[in-house]
């Protein structure tokens, strides 16, 4: 029997979902301040970051081209890189066997996914490949000629 990849994906997707909700509910974010990258001697430069980001976004909408492109999304990259380094991240107190649903079902979920995404390899798609290569071997044989 032919595994389409559907059942996979849909399971992946649930417990992906269901160990997502479990690692925010117990989890606590604080905030420490804008910084991170930025910080140097003592001083926060992050004003500087988003000045930055200000005067590309214009030379974007002036000039869009494909360096002003890739000068935004690298400071947008670094913008968000310098909030997710001044999070931090703190476990409540929980049971290991909470670790382990919390955990399992977010790995499990992911392993899903990426069987139903990426590793799915189907017979019909290889029985048209080599269909394709035969017809084509047959063109080039009839033109040949």
């Amino acid at each position: 029997m032919k595994e389409s990849g559907l059942g996979s994906f849909l399971l992946g997707f649930v417990l992906t979902c269901v160990g997502v909700i479990a690692f925010l509910k117990n989890t606590v974010i604080y905030q420490g301040g804008f910084g991170g990258l930025f910080m140097i001697g003592g001083r926060n430069y992050a004003g500087l970051l988003i000045l930055l980001m200000i005067i590309a976004f214009v030379a974007l909408i002036v000039r869009p081209n494909f360096i002003t492109k890739l000068i935004c999304i690298g400071i947008v990259l670094l913008f968000l890189i310098t909030i997710i380094l001044n999070l931090d991240f703190h476990f409540r107190t929980i049971s290991a066997f909470d670790a382990i649903i919390m955990f399992g079902t977010l790995g499990a979920g992911i392993a899903f996914l990426l069987k139903a995404l990426v590793f799915n390899k189907t017979e019909d798609s290889s029985d048209a490949y080599k269909e394709y290569k035969t017809k084509k071997k047959e063109l080039e044989n009839k033109y040949k000629d």
